[in-house]
This record gives C-alpha cells, structure tokens and sequence, in this order.
C-alpha cells in the first residue's frame, strides 16, 4: 500500500476549518485508512492501492469533507465546449494504443499546489498505473500547445526534453533517468510513441514531457493526456482527473480523440454510474440495522448521491472512485460509514453440532498408522511433468491425462497420476542421509473420467535401507490395509515400475484399490 505525505496546515485550508491533531487522525482511521505518522506539520497516510483519489490532497480532503458532512454538492459536470482534438496514428497501436485527454481552464497554482498536483501524477503512474506501464499521465501548459495534436510512433528524432536538454528519443531512453527507468514499458522499438503539435514534440510517451509545454505557477490551462494498455482505466483515469481540477477551481473541457477520421471518443465521458442495493442485503451482511432513514446520510458521508427506490437504495457512483465495481464495494463503504466500533458480534446459534469430516478423520488416522511405524510425512506439488510421472517411472504416457496448457516450463506440464514417482524423488535427493528412510505421503491425485477431470486421495510409501525387501514393504502394507478394511487380498500383478515378482495388486471387495 502507498504511503503519502500531506501537509497538515494545506489540508486544514482545503478542507476549510482548523481541526486538532487527534480529531484528524480520528477521523482518518475512521475512514478506513492507516496513519503512519502524525507531527508538527505534517501527516502520513497509508492508503489503499485502489483508492487513487485519495494520493493527492484535493482527493483526500475531498473525501475527508465528505466524512463529516461539510460537503453538499456530489456531481461534477465537465463544460459542453470541445477544447482541443487529439488524432491518433495507426502506428501507436502497435506500442502503446490508447490515449483520452482533456483541458483545464482557470487554474490558480502556487509553489504548494502545483507540487501536489505533480506528486500526484508520479504517485498515480507508479501505484496504479503499475510503473507507467499500464496508465501514464502528461500536463502541458496549453497556452504553449499549437494544434493540430497527434498521437503516434514516431523514427527516432530530436526534441528539446524537460529540463532543456536536446536529446534523441534513443537518447532519452538510454541517458535520462526517467529513460532508464521507464524505457521497458515501450520496449526494444524502431518507432517512438509521442505526442506532437504544430511546433513538434510535446512528450515521449511515457517517457519525459517536453521543456516547452512546461507548467509553472504562471499556468491556468493545462491540457492533459492519459495513455496506457486499456481503454476503459485511461477513460476513467480522465474522469479522475477531472474531479480533481473541478475541485481545484478549474472549469473542465472535453477533448475528441479519433482513432478514424470519421468518428471521435469523447474524454473524460463521467458518464453517470448507478448501482442499486436492496437495503436488506447491506443490513445482512453487515450485520446490524440500518434503516432507511439513515442509509442516505452514510452514503452522502463517502461521496455518494443516493435515492430511495422502493426497497432498494440507489447509489450515484462519484467518476474519481475507479475502485467501485459493484455492490459489495458499496456495501463495504456504507460499514466504514456506520462505523466498524458500532457493528456487535452476535453469537451463532445452531442445532447442529459441529465435527470433524470423513477426509480429515481418514488423513489423521492413516497419518497415526504410518508415524507409529516410524514413517515421515511428506507434501510434495500436485504439478510435474511426462518424464518423471511416466518415462522414470517405465511406464507408458497416458493420453487422458490432466496436461497444463500453454506450460510456460518443461518440468511443470501435467498434473500428477501418482504419488510415488515424488517420494522416489525424495529419496533420491536424500541419498547422502542416514538409513533407513522411511516417507509416506496421503495427498490428491489426478485422472480424466468422461473427459472431466477427477481428483482422488492415495496414499503412497516408500522405504530405503541396505537390506530393504518385498516382505518388508508388504508388511507395511498389510498392516496399513488390516487397520482400514480388515478383509483385502494381496495378489500378484505386472507394472513395468516393479521387477517381476515384486509387485502385488490390492483388492478390497472384489475391486482394486
């Protein structure tokens, strides 16, 4: 989980009133978030992977405002006006496909905001967006920005990068620091994925921005591009994004992406997402009373707008909360919201007593039976290969086999048949250790039944000593079958594993075991 680090004098002036040190931290773990540190100035916060509303400080007051009820308003709208168009190229698709985009206006940034908004996108790229290889964010002055815009892959050219050096593409990948840390997520390439305007290169996607489209405090429109692997996270990352900037004071503008000429994807979408619950599945598993005159309240307090629909509850899902998939994560929050110190344990009642399975009973009692004759149990991977399971073992490979497909390894190709060809590895790594050894294993093996897939329990041992012996190992055995079955016959039979004459079949009933 990322940690991040807020200055607590900006969040008591986002969030609009002075609170104590204790009541912040209270109301934070509240919240369902981890406080590492609480000092003078500042305070640190754990926060949840899937939770990168919360990484910068307008996301986080956003949600602290919410948490104790100074916030009214739970929609953010975007303006109707088109600011910019981005066209995308037929060669970016084979880097790096997707990109959305949009424009904030009227932006007031000073030194500790614009910081902020800069960790931010860092913080972002490097949590959720896995490292940048999955989502990457670029913020470019827009006054400095000449349309038309293009996406695309690009030959190697020059730019003049961020912080006023002129460098190659290549370059960048090899020399820079943001290169040489980021240059895997578009791999050893011939074309270059980057964005460009009229006056050329804006950034190296997802590399390094350019010096000439730089924010500074003197910025109040900032175009900003979101490209990765996956269209649906870099559309909401835009929706994300667009909160935040409403928040900060910005009127937001949508931008039209075409991937064709003829028809545009217009980003960030905020399209309006609706999840409703029945109130009684949240009370159920929450484990208390809600009721109805209470739920919309615990809603509004985690940035949600909510009706009552008959009996089920309707949430207005905010366009910033990409961890909201369905009603289980509502759910989860309307608990944070009523308080996790409020939910009682109640006690289970039940006319059924509780015991221990037939499974359990077997393992424990065959685990009793091989232990008091001086065995060692072993647990060994479920997953090998042809060679050990058949070819080592002299015995032909079965068609209808479980097989791993798209193995990525030659020793993992198929799941096991039997347990010996394991424990027969077992002693062979430990050949160098003392005599005898005796180890046993009670575990699932695996066969093909109707084309299905059949899983069943055996039971294999095996023992090393210098004089070791057929009449030993069937001593083992007998004793092994008279506790289980009583009546079972030992009769002779032929496997291409066993010497002739040294190996048995078991039968219980008239059936082989």
């Amino acid at each position: 989980m990322p940690n991040v680090v807020f200055d607590k004098d900006y969040i008591y002036k986002l969030v609009g009133k002075k609170l104590t040190d204790e009541r912040l931290a209270d109301q934070i773990m509240k919240m369902g978030l981890g406080v590492e540190a609480n000092d003078e100035k500042s305070i640190t916060i754990e926060v949840d992977a899937n939770r990168p509303d919360l990484l910068d400080p307008v996301g986080f007051t956003r949600a602290l405002r919410n948490f104790m009820h100074i916030n009214n308003s739970f929609r953010y709208k975007v303006e109707n006006e088109i600011a910019a168009e981005v066209h995308v190229g037929k060669e970016a698709a084979k880097v790096r496909p997707y990109i959305s985009a949009l424009v904030a206006k009227g932006l007031k940034l000073d030194e500790e905001s614009l910081r902020h908004l800069i960790n931010f996108t860092e913080k972002f790229c490097d949590t959720f967006g896995r490292e940048r290889k999955k989502i990457a964010i670029g913020l470019h002055d827009l006054s400095k920005v000449k349309p038309p815009i293009y996406y695309d892959a690009f030959p190697d050219e020059e730019y003049v990068a961020l912080g006023g050096e002129r460098l190659r593409y290549s370059q960048v990948l090899q020399k820079h620091e943001k290169g040489i840390k980021y240059g895997s997520t578009i791999g050893a390439v011939k074309v270059f994925p980057a964005i460009k305007d009229s006056d050329g290169t804006m950034a190296l996607i997802p590399i390094l921005n350019s010096e000439r489209t730089r924010i500074t405090e003197k910025t109040s429109d900032i175009f900003v591009d979101i490209t990765g692997t996956e269209k649906y996270f870099i559309g909401k990352t835009a929706d994300l994004l667009a909160a935040m900037f409403i928040d900060m004071g910005a009127k937001v503008y949508p931008v039209n992406v075409y991937y064709t000429k003829k028809k545009a994807v217009v980003t960030p979408e905020m399209a309006k997402r609706i999840i409703s619950v029945p109130l009684i599945n949240m009370e159920l598993q929450i484990g208390t009373a809600i009721g109805f005159n209470n739920v919309i309240s615990l809603a509004n307090k985690m940035g949600y707008e909510a009706a009552l629909v008959g009996r089920k509850v309707r949430f207005y899902v905010p366009p910033y909360r990409l961890d909201i998939l369905n009603e289980q994560d509502i759910t989860e929050d309307i608990a944070i919201a009523y308080g996790y110190e409020y939910i009682k344990p109640i006690p289970l009642y039940s006319i059924q007593p509780g015991g221990v399975d037939q499974l359990t009973q077997l393992e424990r009692k065959i685990a009793a039976i091989m232990t008091g004759m001086g065995f060692d149990e072993n647990s060994n991977h479920y997953l090998t290969n042809e060679k050990v399971n058949y070819d080592l073992m002299r015995l032909p490979v079965d068609r209808e086999r479980v097989r791993i497909k798209n193995a990525k390894s030659i020793s993992i190709t198929m799941a096991r048949t039997s347990v010996l060809p394991s424990l027969l590895q077992n002693l062979g790594s430990s050949s160098n250790d003392s005599m005898p050894q005796k180890l046993f294993e009670f575990d699932i093996v695996f066969s093909i039944s109707k084309r299905k897939p059949v899983e069943k329990y055996n039971l294999g041992a095996v023992m090393a000593a210098p004089k070791a012996n057929f009449n030993d190992i069937k001593a083992i055995a007998e004793a092994v079958l008279h506790e289980l079955y009583g009546n079972y016959s030992i009769e002779p039979f032929s496997s291409g594993s066993f010497i002739d004459g040294r190996c048995a079949k078991i039968v219980v009933e008239g059936k082989q075991i």
